[in-house]
């Protein structure tokens, strides 16, 4: 990783950003690069998270858009060249290889490109980083260097390529946890722990038990678990897997396959109805699903106990 003089060109693009704040801010990606002549584009969402891919961003000069919340920037190159960049905390350079930066929130920035690149991008909800940072939402040194944690990327990449079948919000909001530790421990911030104040208790475990239960056939989230029982998100996280040994979405997942199995061997409902009963966002997300935790298809397994 190279990197240049962090005060380079520092306040010529604090004054842009605050010329273009008021008009960029309110641009997604798409219309970014719409201008800026990349046409070729698509975006997706898993439950809070906004996610865009360009597969070839046009080398040049251009400013980047005020994301809400956080976000990554994903870049992947086969070619060789440089990269320069600012998010608004001074200027870096790097090579043109598999690497991302991550963006402050609600500023814009620049880049200028030497090649064309495979560009990836993931933005966290605006209050994704609060429980960690407070209303600060400053990664610190991750505004000012290109990154390369492998983990980080391989999570992007999982949640690009799983959002074609479709993710349950519960399952984006544990990515998305995984995501912000690992951001935060990196960051090497001052940053406060999180509450776990409000620890899962017998009663609250039960209490949470039951509304998994009642609630499988929707695509709940970490917050509607965390009103239910009035716990934080990492209090729920934490105490579920002391106390099952499995995060919460890897037990609803469990949850809803039993219930799957249940449903295909007890009724004639059609396959696309018993993926929406148990909650899965589509029939191929419930195949797929199916498929890991059982070792079948749901077909095969239905003619198999039928």
């Amino acid at each position: 990783m190279g990197s240049g003089n962090p005060a380079m060109s520092r306040e010529p693009v604090a004054r842009q950003q605050s010329t273009l704040a008021g008009h960029v801010a309110t641009d997604s990606f798409a219309e970014c690069f719409k201008r800026s002549g990349t046409s070729q584009h698509e975006r997706r969402t898993a439950g809070s998270l906004k996610l865009f891919r360009a597969p070839h961003r046009e080398p040049g000069s251009f400013f980047t858009p005020a994301a809400r919340g956080v976000s990554i920037r994903m870049n992947r190159s086969q070619r060789d060249g440089t990269k320069m960049v600012d998010h608004g905390a001074g200027r870096f350079s790097g090579v043109l290889d598999r690497h991302y930066t991550v963006a402050p929130a609600n500023l814009v920035g620049t880049c200028e490109l030497s090649s064309e690149l495979d560009f990836l991008a993931l933005e966290f909800s605006p209050d994704a980083f609060e429980e960690h940072l407070g209303t600060r939402g400053d990664l610190g040194r991750l505004h000012t260097g290109c990154q390369r944690d492998e983990l980080v990327m391989q999570l992007v990449e999982r949640l690009w390529l799983e959002s074609v079948e479709g993710l349950t919000s519960l399952e984006a909001d544990g990515l998305s946890m995984a995501l912000v530790i690992l951001l935060v421990r990196a960051s090497h911030a001052d940053f406060r722990k999180p509450d776990r104040s409000g620890t899962l208790s017998k009663p609250r475990l039960n209490r949470l038990f039951d509304y998994v239960e009642n609630h499988l056939a929707d695509d709940f989230n970490m917050a509607d678990l965390s009103r239910a029982i009035g716990c934080s998100p990492s209090a729920i996280a934490s105490g579920f897997r002391a106390a099952t040994g499995f995060s919460p979405w890897q037990f609803v997942l469990l949850r809803r396959v039993e219930r799957a199995k249940s449903l295909l061997t007890s009724s004639q409902l059609m396959m696309s109805d018993v993926a929406l009963e148990c909650g899965f966002s589509s029939s191929q997300h419930f195949a797929t699903a199916f498929r890991k935790q059982v070792g079948t298809t749901p077909g095969a397994y239905r003619r198999r106990w039928m």
